[in-house]
């Protein structure tokens, strides 16, 4: 897996855990710009995230249950004509491309319905005003409005004051590129909505305390529910989810107590990138045990996980002999020309010389896979030997070998 696609899918999972949190905890308080900038900081550290490596304590690693595998070393039978990328690349930005496609044209048709608005300017904003009785949006500092509201319906424009006021155009950009990043990810397409429905709550909250009539204000929104859809880029009035937005006004203040329920996505997040760390562990540092079936006797190695300073390979961990396999494992010829792949498993014993030894297939694929896989780990440089207990001992190692033909 390469190192964008591992990148994706780790922080597609932050993402998800801080989203879903969010919206079993917080989405029905009344902290609006508290949950906005929440929102939005915590998504942003999620994609910070996987780029963080948390080193887990030895011992930690060794009580859980994790296969008997070092990392996975990969030997590609390449051909001339091969993609340099994998089909999971290509279908990741395969939809990237799609999704800022759809953004860019949202943004083209709402630039373009601004330039064909009369401008005026008012406190510093750009109003364009529009003929056609289309829904009112705001943009930046620019809002587009048709000339029956800005002459009938004050509150409309005080709204889109708001959104301008609070920089939500801001918080849509940003989040647009999360969308494009993670256009396959079900909750950031929901969690996008969540930010417009907030947005309104908040230039809702801030358009009555203008001195506006609560209930000539729920008058007009009824009135401007059955509208064309907006950009995705831009803040409505006339946005969906009215039951919500007419609740919420008449909704008591959450107590200021439940602010703390925040708080669980730390514990929440840092057991993730536990989870996501470990699994790095698995691969990179190899901190693995020998079969469960062993029974130790003092003849026996011991297993990896049970021993107190583990061995090492050329100053390195076992994922340094790991790289050292990939420089000098050869796809077998005929192998390539049959196609011929898999995973061939691996055992052996790094004794308390450092030498290799007891070297046999757990789990064969081909004669000739096997036989390669067993030539290359037989002619192993000597290892630090591992040690227990201040005497050196014998260790059991497993590795997955992998054999894979692109055509």
């Amino acid at each position: 897996m390469s190192g964008l696609t591992l990148y994706i899918l780790k922080s597609a999972v932050y993402i998800s855990v801080f989203l879903a949190i969010y919206m079993l905890m917080m989405r029905k308080t009344t902290f609006f710009r508290l949950n906005r900038i929440v929102f939005l900081a915590g998504t942003f550290i999620c994609l910070i995230l996987p780029a963080i490596n948390v080193a887990l304590p030895e011992n930690v690693l060794t009580t859980m249950p994790i296969p008997m595998i070092l990392e996975e070393v990969e030997i590609t039978g390449k051909s001339a004509g091969n993609f340099p990328l994998d089909i999971l690349e290509i279908i990741f930005l395969s939809g990237a491309l799609v999704t800022l496609a759809v953004t860019a044209r949202s943004y083209i048709m709402m630039r373009k319905m601004m330039s064909c608005a009369e401008k005026t300017d008012m406190d510093g904003i750009s109003v364009r005003i529009t003929d056609s009785e289309c829904p009112s949006f705001s943009w930046g500092r620019n809002i587009v409005i048709s000339r029956k509201d800005i002459e009938e319906n004050p509150a409309v424009l005080i709204h889109e004051k708001m959104h301008i006021r609070c920089c939500h155009s801001i918080d849509l950009l940003l989040y647009s590129l999360v969308t494009v990043a993670h256009w396959f990810n079900p909750l950031v397409w929901i969690a996008r909505t969540e930010l417009k429905i907030l947005h309104e709550y908040e230039a809702d909250e801030l358009t009555i305390k203008q001195g506006i009539n609560i209930t000539q204000y729920q008058l007009l929104l009824v009135m401007k529910a059955v509208g064309t859809r907006q950009f995705q880029l831009a803040n409505g009035f006339n946005h969906s989810k009215l039951k919500n937005r007419i609740t919420m006004m008449y909704k008591n203040k959450t107590n200021k107590w439940m602010r703390l329920a925040y708080l669980v996505c730390i514990p929440a997040l840092a057991l993730t990138m536990c989870c996501c760390s470990q699994n790095k562990n698995k691969q990179e540092n190899a901190d693995v045990s020998a079969p469960e079936t062993v029974e130790q006797t003092a003849a026996e190695p011991m297993p990896f996980s049970e021993i107190d300073v583990k061995p090492s390979f050329n100053g390195g961990d076992a994922g340094e002999f790991a790289k050292w396999i990939g420089t000098q494992m050869t796809y077998p010829e005929e192998c390539k020309e049959e196609g011929v792949e898999g995973r061939v498993m691996v055992n052996f014993t790094i004794g308390t010389d450092g030498k290799v030894t007891d070297v046999k297939v757990l789990r064969g694929v081909h004669e000739k896979l096997d036989a390669e896989a067993v030539r290359v780990i037989s002619i192993s440089p000597d290892w630090a030997p591992g040690m227990h207990e201040g005497k050196a001992v014998p260790v059991s190692f497993t590795i997955p070998i992998m054999f894979k033909f692109n055509e």
